[in-house]
């Protein structure tokens, strides 16, 4: 028995205190059981964040997949907006001057002119040259440069060879080409024998196309 006074105080504090014991180990479980479920969603938020750094690595993966599958298409197959195609099966025996024309209504400011001329050539004076260039409304390209073929002969040679002209242009000494309707012409120059389109047929095509980029 705890006798009265401080010696009671004293085995009421010992009571308290083998109570706290007694319902110590249930705390302790408590805390076990917190501590262990704090843990599992702490590694779910990892196993989380991991996932979704995966997922936006493929997602990266897809943009930039896309991103080039764009530019290859826009580079490789650009758009049309516009198209004139003209054939000729005649001769032009001029050795300097104007051989074909064709007028083309362009639809935009921004974009630009694509143009194609398909002949055989020749120059036949052994030792000159002959130039083939586009005019577009009198002018020659100057953005992104001017487009022309140049063939040298070093000795009288009556072959005709096949020849492309092609190129772009968005502006020429004159300035921007703007929306509206303009004339594009293909011109030899030379000191020679030129000849152009021989027993075959000859082609002028012109497209309005976005820029690749």
């Amino acid at each position: 028995t705890c006798a009265a006074g401080f010696e009671g105080l004293r085995c009421e504090k010992q009571w308290l205190k083998a109570s706290d014991l007694r319902d110590l180990p249930d705390a302790v479980e408590a805390l076990r059981r917190e501590n262990a479920a704090i843990q599992e969603a702490n590694a779910e938020i990892v196993r989380e964040n991991v996932a979704m750094a995966t997922m936006m690595k493929r997602m990266e993966k897809k943009i930039l997949k896309l991103e080039t599958d764009h530019a290859e298409t826009r580079e490789g197959h650009q758009t049309v907006l516009g198209y004139r195609y003209n054939t000729w099966r005649s001769a032009n025996s001029a050795d300097n001057g104007q051989l074909r024309t064709m007028t083309f209504t362009k639809k935009m400011n921004t974009t630009l002119l694509r143009m194609t001329y398909s002949a055989n050539i020749r120059t036949f004076t052994g030792g000159q040259k002959a130039n083939w260039y586009y005019h577009i409304d009198g002018n020659k390209c100057t953005v992104p440069g001017n487009i022309d073929i140049v063939m040298y002969q070093n000795t009288k040679d009556e072959t005709h060879i096949p020849a492309v002209l092609t190129g772009i242009c968005s502006a020429t000494s004159s300035g921007k080409i703007l929306a509206g309707s303009h004339t594009i012409s293909v011109h030899v120059k030379s000191n020679g024998d030129a000849h152009s389109g021989w027993d075959s047929l000859s082609f002028l095509e012109v497209q309005e196309i976005l820029p690749p980029f």
